[in-house]
């Protein structure tokens, strides 16, 4: 294991500090306010009101007198609560309306005045940066064309194995009214963007959401949960194309989106044909995740985005135990029989998040736990990894059980190999903890050895005791589970 992914080095990158955001773009203004600043930050205020700041500035050029009475009304009851909550920091940041409009100044003074606080206007390179920070702060090995959609600008980033190579902002939203043919010749003055042919595509912000929450609903999608959600090229080409059509179908489109979605559709679609994108990959990350990933120290980038989440998780939770590191390095040889079908970071993860709902009823904690793991806020997850480790968590609490926590759906994004990996990986954290009681120092000297046949356990003669009935049934599960024979040997 990396000296940098260990509990103690995980826990002593995250700053017990209040940080509040507040985002001002062209359609809304949110505020949000983090528990802490750290490597795994997690929102204890989130609100969003829209302002539509940037609706009229094709036409007029400016900010719209009534939008930004909109906006002091939001920025008046932000200030309140900033004033209540005291943060130990916060940062103002605003984008593209702010940046265009020929009235800005105005709108800005009055803004800085009610917040009492500085208001950042973002450069559109720094913008872009930070947006494509928000991923590769979570996907360290992203490649591929980041786009964020906003009301009045679209950012683009080409990114290779997370690093930001490229970037520009465009100055067209959601909230404009432009053609695909000026689209088009806008991106034809992008040099580097041609050359990202056959791509994948990463797209942040609302639009994007609310085409993958109409994917979901239309095709009956085992997982709502829309960062992650990945479309081919066959699923992008439909969805996009059922807005196009003369009786066009907007049905699973969130209501506040319906104003916009044709000419983000419009863009998208002008997008994801220009680069020819293998695939459109849907992030819930925001500028704001960009700006938390910004203040992080040099160490804490350094850590494994997964697991720093799950230690955090852990710790925050209060059952961060010992045992769970001593877990993860005892399942060793199962990470490396099936490194082909899962990455070695999900059983750690798994192993490390295994009581993650230790103090529900006993009934309740296989269904509970699959739910947990399914809505964690963990943006380094793609759909199939949570999956697999929401079927790890759950073979953990319920063992081979025929159980209503079986949850059918996790099925359709898994392999069958994902699935049988899965299920054994739960039987042997679901063993170990058996095993030593919670007591890490009892593991120490136990050996997991795979041949073809058969799976064996090597323990200390001294700890024959602790290897009783139960112990011996379910390592035999375990065993059963890999298509093997148990073997116990005492040394």
């Amino acid at each position: 294991m990396n000296n940098q992914d260990t509990a103690q080095h995980v826990m002593s990158a995250i700053r017990d500090e209040r940080l509040a955001i507040i985002d001002i773009g062209s359609n809304s203004i949110r505020m949000v306010i983090y528990h802490n600043a750290g490597i795994y930050p997690f929102p204890v205020f989130n609100e969003r009101v829209t302002c539509r700041l940037g609706a009229a500035l094709d036409k007029t050029g400016e900010m719209a007198q009534e939008n930004m009475e909109a906006a002091f009304v939001a920025l008046r009851r932000f200030a309140v609560i900033l004033q209540s909550l005291q943060p130990d920091s916060v940062r103002v940041v605003a984008t593209a309306a702010a940046r265009r409009a020929q009235n800005a100044s105005v709108f800005l003074d009055t803004a800085t005045k009610i917040l009492g606080q500085e208001i950042e206007v973002l450069p559109a390179e720094e913008e872009a940066r930070l947006i494509a920070l928000s991923l590769t702060a979570n996907m360290p090995a992203l490649s591929g064309v980041v786009a964020d959609l906003g009301g009045g600008s679209l950012e683009l980033v080409k990114v290779s194995k997370g690093v930001a190579e490229e970037a520009i902002s465009l100055n067209f939203g959601h909230l404009s009214s432009i053609d695909e043919a000026a689209i088009t010749k806008a991106f034809d003055a992008v040099p580097w963007l041609k050359a990202c042919q056959d791509t994948a595509l990463f797209g942040i912000g609302g639009s994007f959401r609310a085409l993958g929450a109409a994917f979901v609903k239309r095709t009956d999608y085992p997982l709502f949960m829309l960062h992650g959600l990945t479309l081919s090229r066959k699923q992008q080409a439909k969805l996009l194309a059922s807005f196009t059509k003369p009786k066009s179908d907007f049905s699973g489109v969130p209501a506040d989106r319906m104003a916009s979605i044709s000419q983000a559709v419009t863009i998208i679609s002008a997008l994801t044909s220009y680069i020819n994108a293998d695939r459109l990959f849907i992030s819930g990350t925001s500028l704001r995740d960009g700006v938390v990933a910004d203040s992080h120290h040099k160490e804490a980038l350094k850590v494994n985005p997964l697991l720093a989440s799950s230690y955090a998780i852990a710790n925050h939770q209060s059952v961060l135990d010992p045992v769970d590191e001593a877990i993860a390095d005892w399942l060793s040889p199962l990470a490396s029989y099936y490194q082909d079908v899962m990455d070695e970071t999900i059983i750690r993860s798994a192993a490390i998040l295994a009581d993650i709902c230790w103090n529900e009823h006993p009934d309740m904690q296989g269904i509970l736990a699959v739910d947990r793991i399914l809505a964690l806020p963990i943006y380094s997850l793609s759909h199939a990894d949570r999956a697999m480790l929401a079927k790890i968590i759950l073979h953990r609490y319920v063992g081979v059980k025929k159980h209503k926590a079986q949850i059918a759906t996790l099925g359709k994004l898994l392999t069958k190999k994902q699935i049988k990996a899965a299920k054994a990986i739960g039987l042997a954290i679901r063993f170990a903890r058996l095993y030593c009681a919670g007591l890490p120092d009892l593991l120490a000297d136990v050996e997991l050895n795979i041949t073809e046949t058969e799976l064996v356990c090597r323990y200390p003669r001294m700890q024959q005791d602790m290897m009783d009935k139960h112990s011996m049934r379910r390592f035999t599960l375990l065993a059963e589970a890999m298509g093997r024979t148990a073997q116990f040997s005492a040394t």
